[in-house]
């Protein structure tokens, strides 16, 4: 049986699936959850402003105390607003980490034929991620899998719990890109069985159909996409 799993953070968080977009081409789902959240952002920006502005000047004074004169009375110090110096660079380094993503990468999307899924049939599904600037620079694989799983929320005293359930997990094959592309493209195929559970959106208790994809460009992002695709009984 699969094991519980408290508290999963790279589960998609959404109550119900978005419907996707008629297109030319098919039915176009976007990812919610790669895309660049500006309030996040701006609030994080204004956090580190202050913790930087703040911490960083101390810690350059006590430095300059100690090196001024060494004794345990100035390395303490030092000690101890190193911490907030550290925090206030791996804060730097998401904030620009976070900027270029957006710069240089869309947000993924699948294509579908069809929409919603039904039990007992395979379907074909496209996944593109585009580039904003330039082009890959090394070669590079994605990685898929299919995943259904079944999401709960309850109250445990005061706080509010979520729990997940994976009840099948598939991987899809992989794909290479080869570098030089401005664009990341997956083809892949998947199954819904005929005796598979429905997709359940009730407000605590949901079952979801889930396709994840996985991107690993060197000095450029790592990152996964999630889909949560309805199945509909055959």
């Amino acid at each position: 049986m699969a094991k519980i799993k408290l508290n999963k953070i790279n589960q998609n968080p959404l109550r119900r699936p978005l419907q996707p977009q008629k297109t030319a081409e098919g039915y176009c789902l976007v990812d919610p959850n790669d895309g660049f959240n500006l309030f996040i952002f701006i609030f994080g920006l204004l956090w580190l402003a202050i913790w930087c502005g703040v911490s960083f000047p101390m810690f350059a004074f006590v430095i300059i105390a100690f090196i001024q004169q060494p004794s345990l009375e100035t390395i303490l110090p030092v000690a101890f607003l190193s911490i907030f110096a550290v925090i206030g660079v791996v804060g730097l380094v998401w904030a620009g980490s976070s900027l270029y993503r957006v710069y240089r990468i869309k947000v993924g999307e699948v294509i579908l034929s069809t929409y919603p899924l039904y039990q007992g049939q395979s379907y074909r599904i496209k996944y593109r991620r585009k580039l904003r600037q330039g082009r890959t620079t090394k070669p590079t694989t994605i990685t898929a899998q299919w995943v259904n799983y079944e999401w709960v929320e309850y109250r445990r005293g005061t706080d509010t719990v979520t729990a997940t359930h994976e009840i099948s997990v598939i991987d899809l094959p992989e794909q290479s890109i080869m570098a030089g592309a401005n664009e990341l493209t997956y083809m892949t195929q998947v199954t819904v069985p005929e005796n598979a559970p429905l997709s359940i959106y009730a407000p605590h208790n949901q079952v979801r159909w889930e396709l994840r994809v996985k991107i690993q460009l060197p000095y450029m992002t790592r990152d996964t996409s999630f889909f949560v695709l309805q199945v509909l009984p055959s």
